[in-house]
């Protein structure tokens, strides 16, 4: 059975607290981590909260 997808995110801590993002086909166990040139890099683990977001539930990611 393939791992189920979500794609509407939210962020607690670090440089993208209280942000929010929409990823297409993103397996629901990943973590991220923004790697990006002028900040530092920063990981985000995927929690099992969800967060309701202009009526999308949100999966909550939080910096590890």
């Amino acid at each position: 059975m393939p791992a189920m997808t979500h794609t509407h995110v939210a962020f607690e801590g670090g440089t993208k607290d209280g942000t929010t993002a929409n990823y297409t086909e993103m397996e629901s166990d990943s973590n991220l981590l923004f790697d990006l040139a002028f900040e530092k890099e920063e990981l985000y683990e995927r929690t099992n909260e969800t967060r309701l977001v202009n009526g999308i539930e949100h999966i909550v990611y939080r910096l590890a």
